[in-house]
């Protein structure tokens, strides 16, 4: 079961990785036009991939045993947060 679902969020990072993908990313799904404009699809779509890698990658290795849940809990909330300052700043169209 934990391969399935490292498996989604693989595939859904390829996705991304790939440039689209941007109705994957919920609060970009629904913003309007005007806030859209704000942001580059890509770099964001990029972004989201590469965060959604780390995660699949690190399913794997607490499934495995390599990672205890402790250690992994500790990298997904500072994945997190490096991802909400990368999609505030380096997302952002200047």
């Amino acid at each position: 079961m934990i391969w399935i679902i490292a498996g989604i969020f693989f595939a859904a990072a390829l996705l991304l990785l790939s440039g689209h993908g941007a109705w994957l990313i919920a609060g970009y799904n629904t913003a309007s036009e005007e806030e859209k404009a704000k942001f580059d699809e890509k770099k964001l779509c990029r972004t989201m991939g590469t965060f959604l890698l780390y995660v699949s990658v690190g399913i794997v290795l607490l499934s495995e045993g390599i990672l205890g849940p402790g250690l992994f809990a500790g990298l997904l909330f500072g994945g997190i947060a490096l991802l909400m300052i990368s999609a505030n700043t380096a997302c952002k169209k200047k």
